[in-house]
């Protein structure tokens, strides 16, 4: 069976648009080579023809081929990429590259022998079956759900519960997510040996990998980027769930910027929202307004927040991530933006003026920090726009979930805008989304 990636580089477009550049080099490069330039004296046959051909390939032939594999191959490819242009390019030219000074003979059929030549290297040689190196993505408490965490055909078995000559295992692996011929799966725990001696005693990092037919750039890039969203994700997902903790005064306690804390059960029963999520990320870019569109660019917001080392900046991103998903065009932004924000997450219409007003004071500190300006135990604000941001991420996902079991039809981000400023001042929430223990930020701990 012919791979995905094989069948789209052997499209007639792609092979004749690459064969005339190729064409051009080679014709161009002979006129150089014909007619020295005057940099070029004192130059040898074989090096003469050696520069020719390299400045024709930087004055047109890199950009003229790079194009046509954008075009007809990396546009037309779903994600994630399991092949990146620079190796497609190089690869390409590695071959088309004469070893030696132009030959008066050359014609189309030496072009269409490297291009033959170039499909077969990518076939059997760049796109190979890999395993990424496992990389973190939470943390696992040892005391959690007893010594054994474990889901439907899959068991985990935690660090200290296994012998010391035995590796770490995982039984029947488990593919949390799977997308363009890539799955994403578990790949057991590893201890933590990098933090203070009694929370390594406490944890144990939980790993993941990817596992399919790639390249090895895209391999390594697509597990660096997974890494990252995929603990991101989990993040939000851990922060939805808990009641935001209140420190002196009514604030909170600052956010904790280490791995977060998962269990087996969280995965298990979040595992469609988590692989939701990654489908938006990796999701075709459209022209048109979408939730996949919105979702991707919140959760690319919200990866670099969690990694953000400035709390004003953090901030900042995590407000844009939640203005990504229920921002509108038109005047009054903050207020329209706290406006769907209050209806989405508050059910008690009484509540929702606080809920309006809470958002808003983030959205000014939001813009304090991007504007140079002072802004005052940042760090707890930071945490307060990361619960906020989380909040409104699961909700709107949890309402496209459930509009689609329902057998309704998949809702616009306009629909749904105008949904919340219909309901803005009847009891509840939007049909399918739950209250979540963020609204404890405006309405106070005391207050159920």
């Amino acid at each position: 069976m012919v791979d995905p990636i094989v069948h789209l580089l052997s499209d007639a477009k792609l092979r004749a648009a690459v064969l005339d550049s190729l064409d051009k080099v080679y014709c161009y490069a002979g006129t150089i080579y014909d007619n020295p330039q005057d940099d070029m004296e004192g130059f040898e046959c074989e090096e003469l023809w050696e520069e020719a051909w390299w400045r024709e390939r930087i004055w047109g032939g890199d950009r003229d081929v790079e194009t046509a594999f954008q075009k007809y191959l990396f546009d037309q490819m779903p994600e994630p990429r399991r092949v990146t242009p620079t190796e497609i390019s190089d690869v390409f030219w590695a071959l088309a590259t004469p070893l030696e000074y132009r030959s008066p003979d050359y014609d189309r059929e030496y072009a269409v022998g490297v291009y033959s030549a170039f499909l077969s290297f990518v076939s059997n040689q760049i796109l190979s079956y890999r395993d990424s190196a496992p990389f973190l993505v939470a943390r696992v408490s040892k005391t959690d759900e007893g010594r054994w965490v474990e889901m439907p055909n899959w068991v985990i078995r935690l660090p200290h519960d296994q012998p010391d000559s035995s590796p770490n295992i995982i039984e029947d692996i488990y593919a949390v997510w799977k997308a363009s011929g890539i799955e994403l799966q578990l790949a057991g725990t590893s201890p933590c040996t990098d933090m203070i001696p009694f929370w390594n005693n406490k944890f144990c990092y939980l790993n993941m990998r990817i596992s399919g037919s790639m390249s090895e750039c895209a391999c390594q890039d697509l597990a660096d980027d997974l890494a990252r969203a995929v603990s991101s994700i989990i993040r939000s997902l851990t922060l939805v769930k808990q009641l935001p903790t209140l420190g002196a005064g009514g604030l909170l306690v600052p956010c904790d910027r280490s791995l977060p804390v998962v269990t087996g059960a969280m995965i298990q029963k979040n595992a469609g929202l988590l692989q939701r999520c990654l489908d938006a990320y990796f999701s075709k870019p459209t022209k048109k307004d979408s939730f996949d569109r919105r979702i991707q660019n919140a959760l690319s917001l919200l990866v670099e927040s969690d990694t953000q080392s400035k709390d004003g900046v953090a901030l900042a991103l995590s407000v844009a991530a939640v203005e990504a998903i229920l921002g509108e065009k038109g005047d009054s932004v903050a207020e329209r933006l706290s406006g769907n924000l209050a209806v989405l997450l508050e059910p008690n219409p009484e509540a929702r003026a606080r809920a309006k007003e809470f958002f808003k004071s983030l959205y000014g500190l939001r813009s304090d920090a991007l504007h140079g300006r002072k802004v005052d135990d940042t760090g707890n604000y930071r945490h307060c726009a990361r619960c906020v941001a989380a909040a409104v991420l699961h909700s709107a996902v949890e309402r496209e979930r459930f509009l689609r079991r329902a057998g309704f039809e998949p809702e616009t981000p306009d629909q749904l805008l105008r949904d919340l400023e219909k309901l803005h001042w009847s009891a509840g929430q939007p049909m399918g989304i739950s209250e979540l223990p963020v609204t404890q930020l405006w309405r106070g701990s005391g207050e159920a």
